[in-house]
């Protein structure tokens, strides 16, 4: 466990290590790890490469010189620079792209064989990580996985494996229900679901309420809070300076 000040991205730099290792151990020789603009920093792309681990960074506008230039000039593709770290000389790729909004997306990666990787592949990739970034905020609105009640390490520990648990279970309840609808474009609204049920749920596990009364409440839940998707919703993002009213947002000072 980490200060409550220590920013997401300082932790990525120091589990980065341990993380690779326990790859290796596994036998995972190829790594790609997929990162959101919070994230790049020249030292950290540097870390990966020493550990010999490729990385996918979302980089901002004035990341650096060449990206701000072809984002200005609307220059979509891929090009090839090269940074100068420590006396040490390193090769990166960059591929431009501007979404349906207008906005850009610029990728920073040491994947620099494009015959290999070919950049829509990797924005694909860039992409796929979106359902993580919603997983996420679902354990952090939702679940409340950073609301602790308990003060002790034991106590955390506890309350952390006991959402995970309730998260998963609940989790596939609602892929069931998902699979038996009849239109794709509609999905379960699972914030109303989860947070309807959530403490039937655990007297649910307890043995303090039927498991059969449980199953017909949530399918009845289910089938009353249905949305349909909007894949091409946009919304804007407030600037930085702005203060955010959610603890998940901090930012480390």
């Amino acid at each position: 466990m980490l200060p409550y000040s220590c920013s997401e991205s300082s932790m990525a730099k120091m589990q980065l290590p341990e993380l690779v290792q326990r790859m290796r151990s596994w036998g995972q020789d190829k790594l790609l790890f997929v990162y959101d603009r919070g994230f790049p920093s020249h030292d950290f792309a540097q870390k990966h490469l020493e550990l010999g681990a490729d990385f996918l960074f979302r980089v901002p506008s004035n990341f650096h010189p060449l990206i701000t230039e072809r984002i200005n000039e609307k220059q979509e593709g891929d090009c090839d620079f090269e940074v100068v770290r420590n006396g040490k000389k390193y090769s990166y790729r960059v591929i431009i792209r501007f979404l349906k909004s207008g906005a850009p997306l610029a990728l920073l990666t040491s994947l620099t064989d494009g015959s290999a990787y070919s950049s829509d592949d990797l924005v694909e990739a860039y992409r796929m990580r979106w359902r993580c970034e919603e997983s996420y905020k679902f354990q952090k609105l939702t679940l409340e996985l950073e609301n602790f009640s308990s003060k002790t390490v034991h106590g955390v520990w506890q309350e952390y494996w006991a959402t995970v648990l309730l998260s998963s279970m609940m989790a596939m309840l609602f892929n069931e229900e998902e699979e038996a609808l009849s239109d794709p474009d509609i999905r379960i609204n699972r914030s109303v679901v989860f947070g309807s049920l959530k403490q039937k749920f655990m007297m649910t596990l307890m043995g303090d309420y039927s498991w059969d009364t449980f199953c017909t409440e949530f399918s009845r839940l289910c089938r009353r809070h249905k949305v349909r998707k909007r894949p091409d919703r946009s919304y804007p993002r407030l600037s930085f300076d702005t203060r955010k009213t959610r603890h998940i947002y901090r930012r480390c000072l």
